[in-house]
């Protein structure tokens, strides 16, 4: 029976504990100033990418990357449901990466 009971609490994932990663992985999470300066044509190409954006989809983008907002933050504030937030992150990033991709890469 003591099996049976380890089973069932490994499938549920309450078996053995992880611990947390020492850093987060988030992407603003790197050290920008020791990347040194982007080239200005990668700027370009991001800044057109995000022009090219709707408006609502842009405003979450930025509040997420650069204000660091939370999903629930923007959507209190913009009176939108947090996985409407989740849907335009999304779609804006596979935006962002596929307008960056069609003009030469990253």
């Amino acid at each position: 029976m003591k099996g049976l009971r380890f089973s069932l609490r490994w499938r549920r994932g309450k078996g053995a504990r992880r611990a947390p990663p020492a850093q987060p992985i988030l992407p603003h999470a790197i050290d920008l100033e020791a990347l040194g300066e982007p080239p200005p044509e990668l700027v370009e190409r991001l800044e057109a990418a995000m022009a090219a954006l709707p408006a609502v989809d842009r405003e979450v983008f930025l509040a997420v990357r650069i204000d660091n907002m939370s999903y629930v933050d923007i959507a209190r504030r913009t009176g939108r449901s947090v996985k409407d937030i989740e849907r335009r992150i999304s779609r804006a990033i596979g935006t962002i990466t596929r307008m960056l991709e069609e003009s030469g890469g990253v």
